[in-house]
């Protein structure tokens, strides 16, 4: 009998044992786990380094006069490739994982030993290595570079003007790179990793400058708007600024800045083959205007249902509108509404604030010749008709 309890004891105790081993390795499993996620991480992060050191080694021995970008109308205009490493590969595989480089290059002013300015004093080198996350897919900056090059021997003398250009994401809290910014003469430049766009040997004159596209996500760019474009129905967030001849400044070097804040546009989508009536539409946002401009007008675009689907909207405001329907139809009312029948509140609802946002709308309307209609919430709650005996 006491040999049959020894027995039993022990075998609680192995069952007792297999179960607090079975603990620890659950508690354990995450953190080995996470010690393999962050190795491979790890290792992804010192590739991308080395791939970018070798890039800017490679960069800073090539000739100088060649250093430049290999893009039409750009400035400095030269050899290099943007997204080839070492001018051959768009991809870079290690164990795996592909990497692909990105190189933007630019002018950095500096000032005479005479205290004259050199728009071209220097070349600036960035140099971006980027590879999908391995757990997420999205695409990530694993390594970022800087560095200056500079001319050996005498330079040639060129226009002393230039202009910076900063550009921001929405708002001055969000700085953004690789930003393609081109002048009303066709040449084009980056922003670099100081968010800044450098564009420098310009003539003494006036110049139309703006953000065309941004890398890695194409032409659907729209700035803040500052003015509108009646003619063209379209808002304006282009800006003209004057580069002056610092030789008769009187010895003041002032050279224009501007502010781009940009965003993926928001558009208006309505169903295909539609078949609306193109109606006459006014429409803007409802902000306040500038000190000394009417509400009334500020910003408002005229232009039709047909072209309102062309129009890029600054996505973060709020808009107000108006559709004037033909002469025929000025007793009926027309919205425009959601596919849902709401009629729409003016806002983009926004579902990711990295893609374009499309609000599908619908063109509504109302046959009520003489009364009143209410809406609370977006939707109509009461329509009041008025009848006459005939």
């Amino acid at each position: 009998m006491n040999q049959f309890n020894k027995k039993g004891m022990t075998l609680i105790k192995v069952i007792l044992s297999i179960t607090l081993l079975g603990i620890i390795a659950i508690s354990i499993l995450p953190m080995s786990m996470y010690s393999v996620r962050y190795a491979k991480w790890d290792s992804i992060k010192l590739n991308a380094l080395n791939l970018a050191n070798s890039q800017i080694e490679w960069l800073k021995s090539y000739d100088y006069e060649k250093l430049g970008l290999n893009k039409p109308d750009y400035d400095p205009k030269g050899e290099i490739e943007e997204d080839k490493y070492m001018n051959e590969h768009e991809i870079v595989e290690i164990e795996g994982v592909e990497y692909r480089v990105y190189t933007n290059i630019y002018w950095v002013g500096r000032k005479s030993t005479t205290g004259e300015p050199v728009p071209d004093a220097l070349k600036g080198i960035d140099v971006i290595v980027e590879a999908k996350d391995l757990y997420s897919g999205k695409t990530k900056r694993y390594s970022v570079l800087e560095t200056m090059v500079t001319r050996e021997g005498e330079r040639e003398p060129k226009e002393p003007g230039q202009l910076t250009v900063y550009t921001f994401f929405r708002d001055a809290n969000t700085p953004i790179d690789g930003v393609k910014v081109q002048l009303d003469n066709g040449k084009i430049a980056y922003s670099n990793m100081e968010v800044e766009v450098f564009l420098a040997n310009l003539n003494a004159k006036e110049y139309t400058v703006k953000p065309i596209s941004w890398r890695g996500k194409g032409e659907d760019i729209i700035a803040k708007p500052k003015d509108v474009n009646n003619s063209k129905s379209q808002w304006i967030y282009e800006e003209t600024v004057e580069v002056k001849d610092w030789k008769k400044s009187g010895g003041e070097f002032i050279y224009p800045e501007v502010n781009f804040y940009i965003d993926f546009p928001g558009y208006i989508k309505f169903p295909e083959n539609s078949n609306y009536p193109n109606f006459k539409i006014s429409i803007g946002p409802k902000i306040e205007p500038p000190e000394g401009i009417s509400s009334d007008d500020y910003l408002k675009i005229a232009t039709t249902i047909e072209e309102l689907k062309n129009l890029k909207f600054w996505r973060l405001w709020p808009y107000e509108y108006e559709i004037c329907p033909g002469e025929g139809d000025n007793k009926d009312t027309y919205f425009l509404v959601d596919e849902y029948g709401t009629i729409w509140d003016g806002t983009f609802k926004l579902s990711d604030i990295y893609k374009p946002t499309y609000e599908k709308l619908e063109l509504g309307f109302g046959l009520i010749e003489e009364g009143t209609f209410k809406w609370a919430e977006g939707k109509i709650t009461e329509i009041n008709i008025y009848f006459t005996s005939s």
